[in-house]
Formats: C-alpha cells, structure tokens, sequence
C-alpha cells in the first residue's frame, strides 16, 4: 500500500479577511412613496384576471365534456362488443 504524504497545516482565516461587495442602495427612495396602482392599471389588471377566469372556466368544461365523450363511446363500444 502506498503512503500518502503528509498534508500541511490550514491556517485558520478570519471572516475580516473577506472582501464583501459593496451593499446596492435601497431603492425604495427611486421608486416613490406612490406605489399603488393607478386607475387605469387597476382596471387592466381586473380585465386581465376576468379574462384568465373565462379562460379556465372554458377549459374545464371542454375537459368535462371531452371525459363525458369518451365514457359515452367506450359504453357503446363495450355494448357492441358484448353482442
């Protein structure tokens, strides 16, 4: 069996060493102290949100009836099998 050499010591390194980055400013200040939406973004959102609950409703249902479908055939198939 081989013999692995000897590793030296670490030295122990203390965190006043590291350089950190320098901190980003806040940018609380830049942005304004108005940070609600405005009216006409509001109303954007709200069409939005209406839209995308239309949407999901109009998939459900097509999902609900593609299922509905299926179950309906595959009974026809299994009655025209059985005859």
């Amino acid at each position: 069996m081989l013999e692995l050499p000897g590793l030296p010591e670490l030295t122990p390194v203390s965190l006043t060493g590291l350089r950190l980055a320098p901190r980003l400013p806040l940018t609380q200040n830049l942005l304004g102290d108005n940070l609600s939406m405005s009216g006409s973004r509001e109303q954007e959102v709200l069409e939005y949100m209406a839209a995308m609950k239309n949407a999901f409703a109009q998939t459900k249902a097509m999902n609900n009836f593609n299922s509905k479908r299926a179950k309906a055939k595959d009974r026809a198939m299994q009655r025209a099998a059985e005859r």
